[in-house]
């Protein structure tokens, strides 16, 4: 390609991606929202345990399924067909968890934190790399269970399950010249089931603790859902365009719908709401390389959707007599996200620098419905205010306008070296994420650095050792007190290709412990683990 039709490219192209961030991630279901507020996540290594058990290097260590492509950097399907010149299977079974616990002024501990997530993926792909095109299949069972004190006495559990499945399928487009644009098809299914239990502490001789099977108590909130069934559709397209041997441009654009019923079922009384929500995701992606040794890539993701949610509540009110019952609009909700990540490589020789980037902003309107819709929840309560007998009921909080907003950002830099049998490499990240809202305000505001290091050694033909630290500095919220800890991680990885074969068995354990600086808090510290594995064929 010329010089004048690259920058014309380019010209082009980035004008789009940028229009695609600024629409400000669908925002995540309750897995994908809980997995982050855990801090269990492991993106974006997810899909390398070889990283994990380095210490976590995500920036200057090359790796097979971390690379900077369409599909491991931009996670766009038509980038699976291209991932590999060969048809692939991987099995990625793994688990985590963390504990978190405070000395009361008796001495003993309150135990303030718990959850544990465990997962099951299956990748399978068929390829034929003289045509460009094939197909495959995505799969994975996701549980997670998190335990966060309600109150003094009480702890609320919530328990998630995430089976999903996405077949792609895709080839050259028709007519193309000399097979430069690849097309991809695809689509998922997934069925998110969430449920609330309220229980009392564990009260013994060593503490108190919510990690137990305490005495299950009733909902404190008979209009809120503690139940949700969450059905997920999706139908989406991706092209890739080469625009010569070291570039490639893509675009996708999916439609999802998301199906949430939620419900509260007591002894007298049941409350459901229920809201179709539909989603527009459009997705852009440039990767290439400069010269012979600088890689880099830029990915955009945008999405929005506007849905209702209505309300459906009734209660009995004994033998005889006729229920309370009500029903009609619960709240209207516009969302709004965005978020792009940058990344860079520069190899030189043995050693190699790379550095990057990434930013979210996310943006959602909840509000009540007007006088001309129809019955709506707040009508509803202001009716049993003035009802016989309505001292007697646990009223909510009406529904009130609020603008809630995230803001989040972050960069990293790193340097790795290749010895005769050794890879050594180290890295910083710097993070930050801030939190507004009309009806609680500002905050909370995240703020995190961390340095890591870690390294690989050849111990025989098939077999590679790994071992891995690093020191964090995390702040959940730097606009008040007692929320700031340090952390350390160690880790350690086995990785066994044996000579001959087309199979081979990657493994990443990661041990992290916290402890709060601050005085007078009771000496706060946390627990996490984390444990990836993944069998690779390739044939």
């Amino acid at each position: 390609m010329s010089p004048s039709r690259r920058v014309l490219s380019c010209a082009l192209f980035l004008p789009l991606l940028v229009a695609l961030s600024l629409a400000a991630p669908a925002s995540a279901q309750f897995f994908e929202s809980d997995l982050r507020t855990m801090d269990l996540s492991t993106v974006p290594i997810s899909r390398s345990p070889r990283l994990l058990g380095m210490g976590g290097l995500s920036i200057a260590v090359a790796d097979r399924d971390h690379q900077l492509n369409l599909w491991d950097f931009a996670g766009l399907p038509v980038g699976a067909l291209m991932d590999d010149s060969t048809s692939t299977f991987d099995l990625r079974p793994g688990t985590a968890s963390l504990s978190g616990v405070h000395t009361l002024p008796s001495g003993r501990d309150r135990q303030d934190l718990a959850g544990r997530v465990t997962h099951f993926g299956i990748e399978a792909f068929h390829r034929k790399p003289e045509t460009s095109s094939g197909f495959g299949l995505l799969a994975d069972v996701n549980s997670l269970r998190s335990d966060r004190p309600f109150g003094d006495q009480f702890e609320v559990r919530q328990s998630v399950q995430l089976p999903q499945i996405m077949p792609i399928m895709g080839g050259r487009f028709p007519g193309s010249k000399g097979g430069s644009l690849v097309y991809a098809l695809h689509l998922r299914f997934a069925a998110e089931q969430v449920e609330d239990q309220y229980r009392l502490f564990v009260d013994n001789a060593a503490g108190e603790f919510i990690g137990l099977n305490g005495t299950v108590a009733r909902p404190p909130n008979f209009f809120d859902p503690d139940h949700y069934d969450i059905y997920q559709q999706e139908l989406g397209a991706s092209l890739s365009w080469r625009a010569n041997r070291s570039t490639q441009f893509a675009l996708g654009y999916a439609v999802a719908e998301h199906r949430i019923k939620g419900t509260n079922e007591g002894f007298r009384n049941n409350a459901e709401t229920s809201e179709d929500r539909p989603y527009s995701i459009g997705r852009a992606a440039l990767v290439g390389k400069l010269g012979p040794n600088f890689e880099y890539g830029v990915s955009g993701r945008a999405w929005q959707a506007k849905s209702t949610t209505d309300w459906r509540f009734s209660v009995s009110a004994g033998v005889g007599a006729e229920a309370l019952t009500g029903r009609g609009l619960l709240l209207k909700r516009d969302e709004k996200a965005s978020a792009l990540d940058a990344r860079a490589k520069w190899n030189l020789g043995a050693n190699s620098l790379g550095a990057s980037f990434f930013t979210s902003a996310s943006k959602t309107l909840i509000d009540p419905p007007g006088l001309g819709d129809r019955p709506s929840l707040n009508s509803f309560l202001r009716f049993l205010q003035t009802r016989p007998g309505a001292d007697t009921l646990a009223l909510p909080d009406s529904i009130v306008h609020d603008d809630s907003r995230r803001y989040a950002w972050g960069w990293g830099g790193g340097a790795s070296r290749q010895l005769h049998r050794t890879i050594i490499g180290v890295e910083y990240h710097y993070a930050r994420d801030l939190r507004t809202s009309e009806v609680s305000g500002v905050g909370p505001r995240l703020e995190q650095w961390d340095v890591r290091g870690g390294l690989e050694y050849k111990c025989s033909e098939p077999v590679r050792g790994r071992l891995g630290y690093a020191y964090r500095d995390v702040d959940l919220d730097t606009q008040t007190q007692g929320n700031r800890y340090t952390a350390n991680v160690v880790s350690a990885g086995l990785g066994y290709a044996p000579a001959g074969t087309s199979w081979s068995l990657e493994s990443g354990y990661a041990l992290e412990w916290r402890s709060s600086e601050a005085v007078n808090l009771g000496d706060r510290r946390q627990g996490r683990q984390n444990l990836d594995v993944q069998i690779h064929w390739s044939f």
